[in-house]
Parts: structure tokens; C-alpha cells; sequence
């Protein structure tokens, strides 16, 4: 005669932490990196803002084109 086997069921297991709401944190992040409900003179320098900043205007480093 064979031996039964132990099985451990692991699905009844209750969750003790509340999970987040990850959709929330995607969107949070995204309009702080958008500022788009934000009017453009009193943006923060930050994400998108940020990036526009460093890279304009675009200047020539010889100063040749206007």
C-alpha cells in the first residue's frame, strides 16, 4: 500500500495587508509628470517640465544659425 501524501493548500490563506490602489499611484504619477492641469507659467520644474527646460532653447554652440 502506497503512503498518502501531504498537501498543503495554500489558497485559504486570508491577506493581512490592504493592497494598494496601483491604478491611483500610475495616475498620480503621471499628471505630476504631465503638469497638464497646470498652466504653463506656473509650472514646477519637474518631469516633463523639467526636460523641456534643460534641452530649450537650442542654441548653436558656434552661435551660426539663428
Amino acid at each position: 500500500m502506497q503512503k498518502a501524501k501531504n498537501v498543503l493548500n495554500f489558497g485559504k490563506i486570508g491577506s493581512k495587508l490592504a493592497l494598494p490602489n496601483l491604478i491611483e499611484i500610475q495616475l498620480k504619477s503621471y499628471e505630476w509628470f504631465l503638469q497638464d492641469k497646470i498652466p504653463s507659467n506656473k509650472r514646477k520644474g519637474q518631469g516633463l517640465q523639467a526636460v523641456f527646460e534643460e534641452v530649450f532653447p537650442i542654441e548653436s554652440p558656434h552661435e551660426d544659425v539663428v
